[in-house]
């Protein structure tokens, strides 16, 4: 997963390229690179952003259930 499909999957999840940085455990400039399609997104990230999809979870859901 890079570029566009990254874009539309963060947006998916209601997360935008500098959030997901955090949320991914990644750095801001590896975010950018993967949305600016430079760079691949860790299978473990893609898998997530595409679960989290799938099952029409936000970032906001995910933070949610994992505060306690």
């Amino acid at each position: 997963m890079r570029g566009k499909e990254f874009k539309a999957a963060l947006k998916r999840v209601g997360l935008s390229v500098y959030a997901s940085a955090p949320f991914l455990g990644i750095s801001l400039s590896q975010a950018q690179r993967i949305a600016a399609g430079k760079y691949e997104a860790a299978e473990s990230a893609a898998k997530l952003l595409e679960l989290m999809a799938h099952l029409g979870m936000t970032a906001a859901d995910w933070d949610d259930r994992n505060r306690h």
